[in-house]
Parts: C-alpha cells; sequence; structure tokens
C-alpha cells in the first residue's frame, strides 16, 4: 500500500512539474523525506491541493525533518591487542584506531592499513577480507554516535 502510495506520488508530482517549472522536488538523502519547493507558501497550497484533487493523492505536507549528526569533539587514538593461541603458537595483533577530528566531512570512513615501510611490511598478509571487516566494523560504529545515537561525522 505504501509503495503504490509512493508511486503515485512520484507520477504526480512528475506531471506538475512538466506543468510547472517553478515547482522543484528532491529526496533528501539523510532522511529519504521527498522536499517540494517553489515560489512560496501559496504556490506549496496549490500544488498540495492539485495532488489531492486531480490526482487523488494525499500527501502529508509538512516542515522538514532535520538530519541530526554527531561528531567527535576532538581527535584521538585507540590501540587494542588481541591475542589468540594457534597450534602452541602464540599469535597477537595490535589494531590502532585513530579519529581526526576536521580532517574529513561525512561519515565514510578512511581505512587504512598502516603508513611507514615496516609497518606495511608486516601489514602484507592481511587479506582483503579482513581489512573488509574492519571497515564495516567502522561503519557500523559510526551509524550510532555515544551521546544521542544518531550518525557520527567526523
Amino acid at each position: 500500500m505504501l509503495q503504490s502510495h509512493q508511486k503515485g506520488l512520484d507520477l504526480a508530482l512528475e506531471c506538475l512539474k512538466r506543468e510547472d517549472p517553478s515547482l522543484h522536488v528532491r529526496v533528501d538523502p539523510d532522511t529519504c523525506q521527498t522536499v517540494l519547493s517553489g515560489m512560496g507558501e501559496l504556490h506549496l497550497e496549490i500544488i498540495h491541493e492539485r495532488l489531492r484533487s486531480e490526482f487523488k493523492v494525499d500527501a502529508d505536507l509538512g516542515k522538514l525533518m532535520v538530519a541530526y549528526k554527531e561528531t567527535v569533539s576532538e581527535s584521538f587514538v585507540q590501540r587494542t591487542t588481541f591475542e589468540r593461541k594457534l597450534a602452541d603458537q602464540k599469535h597477537s595483533v595490535i589494531i590502532e584506531l585513530e579519529v581526526e577530528h576536521g580532517k574529513r566531512s561525512g561519515t565514510e570512513p578512511l581505512v587504512r592499513k598502516g603508513s611507514g615501510k615496516e609497518i606495511m611490511e608486516k601489514l602484507a598478509s592481511l587479506s582483503e577480507r579482513h581489512l573488509r571487516c574492519i571497515t564495516n566494523g567502522v561503519e557500523s560504529a559510526l551509524r550510532s554516535g555515544p551521546k544521542l545515537g544518531f550518525p557520527v561525522s567526523t
């Protein structure tokens, strides 16, 4: 039911946009809200009425939703050591996570295997699958911030 309502709204808005070039429609990627903009409140009220009367689409024209985000207030480094014994041999892995405040925009993390010749030699055996797992873990952690649960933007 909801998908057919959305398709009906999309078709109606396409028709209205063709007739009225001052009507602009976009979908906000953060809130998934369909956003209409035009030549003022009266213009949007007329569009709303036309959606109801001509296209039989009852759209809720409300206020824009705000896509809240959290950010880090300062850069920090977290270092963790994992140890495991396999076949009577002790193996350890040290993972260092660095979050830099204000260096990049957005929530896409940049995951690097390391820098420097010595570190790169040690990490040469790290598989792409392991790197993807680490990246997925970082992305998952950034989806919900520690204070209010909003996505984290560095």
